[in-house]
């Protein structure tokens, strides 16, 4: 009896490791924790992630450019939102693509404002206003690229957010422009 109580207190504790080790390990890969190179991805992922850094970085740069110039109060606003806006996410994808092992994107600073005018007034803010539609629709096509080929959920979840968000900012920069 005693060899089997013996027996019993060295073999609990290690059924018990095992046991947490293996439901540690399903719910690193279900998505219920763990980092961001445990959990399946694939090129389209790390496209959707880059693709989406540049973009936002674009969208900061576009923000700033229009804040050097006089515009109506709903549209500094706007841009002032816009510049602050993006960084949190800019953030969360580069730690995904640096958890992936993936190189950070590096911005393309001279098409941000290209074929703005440069004098200040409302042909500035309307185009401006175009340009933002046309950005935030590359990224809305991003985002569906993403949500047809992509496979982390992490980013799947940010691409259905991505859609959602920049077709409503879309909607409201298409107010701004028709008023």
């Amino acid at each position: 009896m005693a060899d089997v109580a013996r027996l019993r207190r060295a073999v609990v504790p290690v059924i018990a490791l095992i046991v947490l080790a293996v439901a540690l390990g399903a719910r690193a890969w279900s998505g219920g924790g763990g980092s961001s190179d445990t959990q399946p991805h694939v090129a389209a992922d790390v496209a959707f992630a880059t693709g989406m850094v540049r973009h936002h970085e674009a969208t900061q740069q576009m923000a700033a450019t229009a804040g050097e110039h006089r515009l109506s109060a709903a549209v500094g606003r706007l841009a002032g939102r816009l510049r602050a806006d993006q960084q949190a996410q800019i953030d969360q994808l580069r730690g995904w693509l640096a958890g992936w092992g993936e190189p950070m994107p590096l911005l393309l600073t001279g098409e941000v404002a290209a074929g703005l005018p440069a004098r200040d007034g409302p042909g500035f803010e309307r185009a401006w206003l175009r340009a933002m539609i046309a950005h935030d629709e590359r990224a809305v096509e991003m985002a569906r690229t993403e949500l047809d080929h992509g496979r982390y959920p992490p980013t799947l979840e940010l691409a259905g957010s991505v859609v959602d968000s920049e077709s409503a900012e879309i909607d409201r920069l298409q107010r701004l422009l028709e008023r």
